[in-house]
């Protein structure tokens, strides 16, 4: 006989508990006996069912949820594919919750990675009235990814706001992951041309850094969603511009500038480089939005903060190169020709010199982008 996919277990749960009432989940015992002979696993399953049933607070969906997923789990064992199994024994009943909780959002999850969207937004929408804290935030995260995984966008929006007042209210230990899942959500939503969103959310995520004890992190997330930032305007110009003036966007990075430049109790040379990274990021986005003046300013800025703190050596880090690089097109778009190409000469040179890159290809991209530049100046 072959043995259930993961996705027959998670469809089989939530046929028993969609829609039903209490009673009617606490019938689907039968339901449950049945599904068990199949997998030759009768006692496990009934055992199981019996154990949870005799809590005092049994009476409600979640547990006759938490029976069907913990014995489905237990049916699966498999190499390849194991589910994480809920024991109780001495331990409070709510953590047997959350383990539940966590089987639920993995059969969502199962679903989402087939493309099975509906399936796995009917799966979330069971978790909200039970989860909490990041798994809650999590929950409406993959919620919004499932309708823009059909495109679904109507009234997401409004989803979003949501999701960012609920990230307000979680506690600063999870801020971490949550700003993780909030970029990768960004992504998502730039690339579905919903941009405004998008802007939204990575605001969100500046606003959340503050939450973080470490500096080192602070600093780190901090760069990286201004980078987020860069990869919305980089989608679309034309959606950027209409999700909010350019002002307004340069001013959110402006204000995630000021955090990091505040932040101190960290190697002084790796401050440094951060903040020419975030800088660079909010000269190219001058750039897309057409603020070539206020560009020059930004990248003569970051060069002359990284040639400060690393003098003859930073030649050695990528970063200064494309400082260079961009300064040369906004020269170029102000036409001063003069100035781009010798920007462009510099930032060639600093592409050959420098050691930090990720790959050779990377390197060899940006020096082929350079010298094209600088033939058509």
């Amino acid at each position: 006989m072959n043995r259930p996919s993961r996705l027959e277990y998670s469809h089989h749960c939530l046929e028993l508990v969609d829609d039903s009432s209490v009673e009617e989940c606490q019938a689907s015992q039968t339901a449950l006996n049945q599904r068990s002979n199949q997998l030759k696993s009768s006692n496990v399953l009934s055992d199981d069912y019996n154990s949870v049933c005799s809590r005092k607070d049994t009476a409600n969906k979640r547990t006759v949820v938490a029976t069907i997923l913990t014995s489905s789990a237990k049916a699966m064992q498999t190499r390849e594919d194991r589910y994480r199994i809920a024991d109780t024994a001495g331990k409070p009943e709510h953590k047997a919750y959350e383990n539940v909780q966590a089987e639920f959002y993995a059969f969502a999850t199962a679903y989402f990675d087939e493309e099975k969207y509906d399936d796995a937004q009917r799966a979330l929408e069971k978790l909200l009235p039970c989860a909490s804290g990041s798994l809650l935030l999590q929950v409406k995260i993959a919620i919004i990814r499932c309708m823009l995984g059909k495109r679904a966008t109507e009234g997401i929006g409004d989803l979003v706001n949501d999701l960012v007042g609920e990230n307000e209210a979680v506690s600063c230990w999870d801020k971490v992951k949550v700003i993780e899942e909030l970029r990768l959500l960004s992504q998502k939503l730039s690339s579905c041309d919903e941009c405004e969103e998008a802007l939204k959310v990575l605001k969100s995520c500046a606003e959340s850094t503050q939450c973080i004890s470490d500096p080192n992190k602070r600093l780190f997330e901090l760069v990286e969603t201004a980078g987020e930032i860069q990869h919305v305007c980089d989608c679309d110009t034309d959606a950027f511009h209409y999700c909010k003036t350019a002002e307004e966007i340069l001013q959110l990075l402006d204000a995630i500038y000021r955090q990091i430049s505040t932040i101190n109790q960290v190697d002084e040379k790796f401050r440094c480089r951060q903040i020419v990274w975030c800088l660079k990021y909010f000269g190219y986005c001058c750039n897309r939005l057409g603020k070539y003046r206020r560009s020059v300013n930004v990248h003569k800025h970051a060069i002359q903060l990284m040639q400060t703190t690393y003098g003859a050596d930073a030649r050695l880090y990528n970063v200064l190169g494309i400082c260079y690089n961009n300064l040369g097109s906004a020269y170029k778009r102000l036409e001063q020709p003069k100035l781009a190409k010798s920007s462009y000469e510099t930032a060639l040179d600093i592409y050959e010199s420098s050691l930090d890159w990720g790959s050779d290809e990377s390197r060899e991209n940006c020096i082929s982008s350079c010298r094209k530049r600088l033939q058509n100046v």
